[in-house]
């Protein structure tokens, strides 16, 4: 799936309204969340994604010698029967991206089995 197709049935199960594009391929959308909207390069937009869903996020750590982890995201209502969506990550400056990536995976997810 691109970064597209991801972000816009996020946005879908947000209920964010994207109206265009810039030329980077970023969306523009309206209504609560005006201007350029990105969950996956903005970690505000990917915390308020998360908790416009109540999704929920865990982290799993191996300190040494190097740095990795997963960061796992689900929708929290789990009787729902949403999947997990996980990301690895290596080295602690890889965490942010690898959340943001799970967070806007699992919301894709929501807007794809949304109506």
């Amino acid at each position: 799936m691109t970064d597209r197709e991801l972000l816009e049935l996020a946005a879908k199960a947000a209920g964010i309204n994207i109206f265009s594009w810039t030329p980077g391929g970023h969306p523009t959308t309206d209504g609560e969340y005006t201007g350029i909207w990105n969950p996956l390069i903005d970690d505000g937009d990917a915390l308020r994604l998360a908790n416009a869903l109540k999704l929920s996020i865990c982290h799993t750590l191996c300190e040494a010698p190097t740095a990795h982890g997963t960061a796992m995201v689900g929708y929290a209502p789990w009787e729902k029967g949403a999947p997990i969506c996980s990301e690895r990550y290596d080295g602690i400056e890889g965490r942010d991206a690898a959340t943001r990536l799970a967070i806007t995976r699992a919301a894709a997810e929501i807007g794809r089995l949304t109506p």
